[in-house]
């Protein structure tokens, strides 16, 4: 078949999304792993530091209950079990082995709740970075919080089956030295001092095995003493990094991926995929890429101890929607779209602003000001509220430091700013959402994924801009705001945070100036129960001035 300029056309564009998607994941993966890389950094010394502490409460044990009794434990021949008389009713003696003697002498009461207190916190600090870089990832403007009830009971259970774990493999690898020195002869005594000595408890079963056969070997070098201790203290050193390298890796995999995941809840985002790092074994190598829906996907990595594979959010692809043919636009009297950026600044200059006002849109583009004018016109229109200036956050950056001694920040869309003094009230509009049509896109693409998580409950141009319009009409009077009246305080008092989320959006738990504007946007929405609206309407013509 003849390529014809529109099949070439159409190939490159194919070719461009092709490229895109990998990029983009790409990128996904590169963030992913250094967000492992960072969590192990953070965790891996807290988890040496608590299997240090554990080998001190081990040796400061041994040291108090058996060496200070070595007289009547040292004498015992190595094949003898002691009976251990552990409550008064006969029921409650039982045969032990010295090594299960020497285990249950270990205060693990105090062991266990040291770890509880270091791990649980680093787990929920770990989600909760994971958390805020799948949001990012997902492009939804709102922060992971941590401090939720499923994100607590997870680090809750994975804590302690953690410390019951590297406590079970402990106790295996105390087992083992004792168990040795005894066939090797050794009293009871004699294993304990050589444990005070040496130190080298606080690895796990194959660990210790894999020590005591280099301590042979080192004894039949028959070294000098000092060189001895020098190889012996190195190699357990190194042991016991490597068992901290390891579940400091594995756990930050669990956790990093578990916060990933809880992040990812009540969005618009229902499947990861498996991504593994560019050194994965062959079984991380084979699930790499496969897709999981996200209730799937939870326990699943890591994959094995020191697992480096992580999720990556599937961005939904966008489905064509059938086009609807376009209601007829009301016409609003007195308003028509601006055909150049002068024409716009003229109409703000006579209908928003007060006289001497400023007007100051930057870099938004003349169809963002059209947006921002004819909706303000509208309001302007209904409630009679003009405002002293109006512009883009960085067009009017220096007169807005100068009355206010700040700017708006990235993270929002729009402000309005009062100056007490003066009594100015200024709006702003942040040109990082609203300069250009395709900054606008981003913008209703984040406000979607606000509506969804049930953050707001209008995701347009209009919602935003009627939300600081609500803004401007509390602080009409400083002292009476409209968010502090009687009626919307026991409204507030009156109704549990869940209903507010419902009717008005999450965003309106905030405060109570938050909720009155939230509540002003969805009422000139029409996006309120009947109830709701009337409550709005009236404390409208009770105390917004016509």
């Amino acid at each position: 078949m003849p390529l014809t300029s529109d099949t070439v056309e159409e190939l490159n564009r194919l070719i461009d999304i092709f490229f895109e998607k990998i990029g983009r994941k790409e990128r996904l993966r590169k963030q992913m792993l250094k967000l492992l890389d960072e969590c192990e950094a953070y965790l891996y010394p807290k988890i040496r530091e608590w299997l240090q502490g554990t080998r001190e409460q081990i040796i400061k044990d041994i040291r108090k209950k058996i060496l200070k009794k070595g007289a009547e434990l040292g004498d015992l021949p190595a094949s003898f079990s002691l009976i251990y008389i552990s409550g008064k009713g006969p029921a409650e003696i039982r045969k032990k082995s010295k090594p299960q003697i020497v285990v249950d002498y270990v205060d693990w009461e105090m062991i266990e709740s040291r770890g509880k207190s270091t791990i649980k916190p680093a787990y929920l600090s770990i989600m909760e970075k994971s958390g805020n870089l799948a949001r990012e990832q997902g492009r939804i403007e709102a922060s992971f919080d941590v401090i939720n009830p499923r994100s607590v009971e997870w680090a809750e259970k994975y804590s302690y089956e953690l410390i019951s774990l590297v406590e079970k493999e402990t106790k295996k690898g105390i087992r083992r030295i004792v168990s040795q020195g005894l066939k090797e002869g050794k009293t009871l005594t004699q294993v304990a001092r050589d444990i005070e000595h040496l130190k080298d408890v606080g690895l796990n079963g194959r660990q210790s095995t894999a020590l005591l056969k280099y301590r042979r070997t080192l004894e039949a070098q028959k070294l000098p003493k000092e060189l001895y201790l020098q190889k012996y203290t190195k190699r357990y050193d190194r042991l016991l990094r490597d068992r901290s390298k390891l579940i400091a890796r594995t756990e930050v995999s669990r956790s990093v991926n578990e916060g990933y995941l809880d992040s990812l809840e009540g969005t618009r985002y229902d499947e990861v995929e498996i991504s593994s790092a560019g050194d994965a074994c062959s079984l991380c190598l084979d699930l790499a890429g496969i897709k999981f829906k996200r209730s799937e996907a939870r326990g699943r990595l890591p994959v094995h101890p020191n697992c480096r594979c992580h999720w990556i959010v599937v961005i939904p692809r966008k489905v064509k929607k059938p086009k609807v043919p376009k209601k007829p636009e009301v016409k609003l009297p007195g308003w028509r779209p601006a055909k150049t950026k002068s024409e716009a600044y003229s109409f703000a200059h006579k209908e928003l602003v007060k006289e001497y006002g400023l007007v100051d849109y930057g870099k938004i583009d003349l169809k963002g000001i059209n947006i921002v004018n004819k909706e303000l016109f509208r309001l302007i229109e209904k409630y009679k509220i003009k405002l002293n200036n109006i512009g883009s956050s960085q067009g009017l950056s220096k007169t807005v430091t100068h009355l206010y001694g700040r700017t708006t920040p990235n993270s929002t869309f729009a402000n309005v700013w009062f100056n007490r003094p003066t009594g100015q009230i200024s709006m702003t509009f942040n040109e990082y959402w609203w300069a250009t049509p395709a900054k606008r896109k981003f913008f209703k693409d984040s406000m979607y994924a606000c509506v969804r998580a049930g953050f707001h409950k209008t995701d347009t141009f209009k919602g935003v801009i009627a939300h600081e319009y609500g803004h401007v009409l509390d602080i009409l009077d400083v002292t009476r705001r409209v968010s502090s009246t009687s009626e919307v305080m026991l409204y507030l008092r009156e109704t549990d945070v869940v209903t507010i989320k419902n009717i008005f959006g999450d965003y309106a738990n905030k405060e109570s100036a938050e909720f009155w504007a939230e509540a002003f946007c969805n009422y000139e929405a029409k996006n309120l129960p009947k109830k709701e609206m009337n409550f709005v309407a009236k404390i409208i013509k009770k105390y917004i001035p016509r």
